[in-house]
């Protein structure tokens, strides 16, 4: 199990530092957590899962860590400020991802996309 939250952590390009402060977790008592020195309690479960937007039993490994989400740390902020935005902010955030993916897309996958 706590290997599995290093797993987690480590797959979301987080530092532990990162990772718990959203928590409101003391960086000594996360590590404590990561490395089995400490048993964390439901709750923090309950937390990550939260935060994170995961399952309970993907953090127990009941699902495969490896299959797991890869988005980072910048794009789960953004996603979270996204969601925080009225109708015409998300379409104007849409609107600007669209312009950019566009321009970071190399002609042949659009050629693939289009046909």
């Amino acid at each position: 199990m706590y290997k599995n939250l290093k797993a987690f952590r480590k797959s979301l390009g987080l530092s532990q530092r990162e990772f718990s402060k959203p928590l409101g977790i003391n960086l000594t008592t996360y590590s404590g957590y990561e490395t089995g020195a400490r048993d964390p309690n439901s709750e923090f479960w309950i937390s990550v899962a939260k935060t994170y937007h995961v399952s309970i039993d993907y953090l127990m490994d009941c699902e495969d860590i490896k299959k797991g989400p890869t988005i980072s740390g910048e794009a789960m902020k953004l996603a979270k400020d996204f969601d925080r935005l009225d109708a015409p902010g998300q379409m104007a955030v849409r609107a600007i991802a669209d312009i950019e993916l566009n321009r970071v897309t190399p002609p042949l996958e659009k050629n693939k996309a289009s046909g």
